[in-house]
């Protein structure tokens, strides 16, 4: 990474909820740097959960991933890396409130 011109930037493409009341996000990679995507969902309650598409996933080709996330109540704001661990070169399209 260090020496390199490549970029990281993970996205949020979409957010829905299946009959199941899961939230299933769907990650977009558009950048070229492979690195783990981190995404933290939260209820009204503050409860979080957190899922994880591996690095293993952008460097098989894919371009997007879904991550399921299972809270007791419904989830309100998906955010990626919301620690900052990863440098992500656009966090504009890192959060999606609902």
């Amino acid at each position: 990474w260090w020496f390199e011109t490549e970029v990281l930037d993970h996205a949020i493409e979409s957010v829905t909820t299946d009959a199941a009341g899961r939230t299933i996000v769907t990650v977009r990679d558009l950048g070229e740097a492979p690195a783990p995507t981190i995404v933290v969902g939260s209820t009204a309650a503050g409860a979080s959960v957190t899922g994880t598409v591996p690095a293993a996933t952008w460097l098989g080709g894919a371009t997007t991933a879904t991550v399921t996330l299972t809270a007791s109540e419904p989830i309100v704001r998906v955010q990626l890396d919301p620690a900052s661990l990863f440098p992500d070169i656009d966090d504009s399209n890192d959060e999606w409130p609902r």
